[in-house]
């Protein structure tokens, strides 16, 4: 039901909201930060705007967010994400346009690393500062100290360590350091659609809430733990067809993205299971479901993150770290 001022519908957590709103052909995205959530959104100057929007991105354009006092407003093609799609099984009508959206969309991040200088004033990306903070101290908002006690029990000490090893691979701007969306997500990935609904296989990745600078693993890291959450927490292995289409989304990325280090690709998806439930504990609440995440994260933290990734490549020429 749309309302007199166009408004469809709100959703968000403590840590971050959402309202979208119809506008004549089009839709207004409107994202903010949520009441715990401490950081503003990143400030992007105009010129930063036109260099981003001016990209070649192919059939995902990078939609920066116009600044509204705390919000951000977009425009995109639709109401409708990738993660609306993809979460609950791609439907055999929507998967051909799907591919090429995601392939684009991987297409998109490389462009972003390799044509965009990184100002040396952009921050660490804030996902995995935000883990980082939580495995040292343990502390955080509602149920992020009762998570911490779990997995601190179930990883062990070895893991522990490896877990924040990891996280602090990511927070340090080496020689390496790209500029990064920081916050690429499938609910960021709006969708083009016709006026019948029809998806067109284009997209908007909006961006600007969390450009960062980091390794170039971490963009495509976080798409594919995102991914690899949906397809191996226990409830996406009862459904192997969803399964493998998750399995194939993420190919679709990478090979929009190009050339790969698994291992650092690997460990950023581990890095962002993690981090999403440390989230959804922090800035939503418990969830019977959050045991399986540690047990996850246990076993991709044994392996460098291998399962996240699709029929994982050696490293080659050209590859961004």
């Amino acid at each position: 039901m749309t309302t007199d001022d166009g408004h469809l519908v709100s959703f968000g957590t403590a840590f971050h909201g959402t309202r979208i709103h119809r506008r004549a052909a089009a839709y207004e995205w409107v994202r903010h930060p949520g009441p715990l959530r401490l950081e503003p959104f990143t400030q992007v100057h105009p010129g930063l705007r036109t260099t981003l929007e001016a990209l070649d991105t192919g059939g995902v354009r990078l939609g920066v967010g116009v600044a509204d006092g705390p919000e951000r407003r977009y425009r995109a093609g639709s109401p409708s994400t990738a993660s609306n799609v993809l979460q609950p099984g791609p439907a055999d009508e929507v998967w051909p346009a799907l591919q090429p959206l995601l392939h684009a969309t991987g297409r998109a991040l490389r462009r972003l690393h390799t044509g965009v200088a990184a100002p040396a004033a952009a921050p660490a990306p804030a996902g995995t500062t935000r883990l980082a903070s939580w495995l040292r101290t343990g502390h955080g908002p509602q149920h992020a100290p009762r998570l911490f006690a779990l997995a601190r029990q179930v990883l062990g000490a070895e893991r522990w360590e490896r877990a924040s090893d990891w996280a602090a691979d990511t927070t340090g701007a080496g020689p390496g350091a790209v500029f990064l969306h920081g916050g690429a997500s499938l609910g960021a990935l709006v969708l083009d659609a016709t006026p019948d609904g029809l998806l067109t296989g284009t997209g908007t990745l909006l961006t600007g809430e969390d450009l960062a600078r980091g390794p170039a693993a971490y963009d495509v890291g976080w798409l594919l733990g995102e991914l690899a959450e949906f397809r191996l927490l226990p409830q996406g292995r009862q459904h192997p067809r969803t399964a493998h289409r998750l399995h194939e989304a993420a190919r679709h990325i990478l090979r929009g993205y190009g050339p790969v280090c698994p291992v650092a690709v690997g460990r950023v998806a581990t890095l962002r299971i993690l981090t999403h439930a440390h989230d959804f504990a922090a800035y939503v609440g418990w969830h019977d479901q959050l045991p399986d995440y540690v047990g996850l994260v246990a076993d991709l933290l044994d392996s460098d993150g291998a399962a996240a990734l699709p029929d994982t490549p050696l490293k080659e020429a050209g590859a961004l770290t």
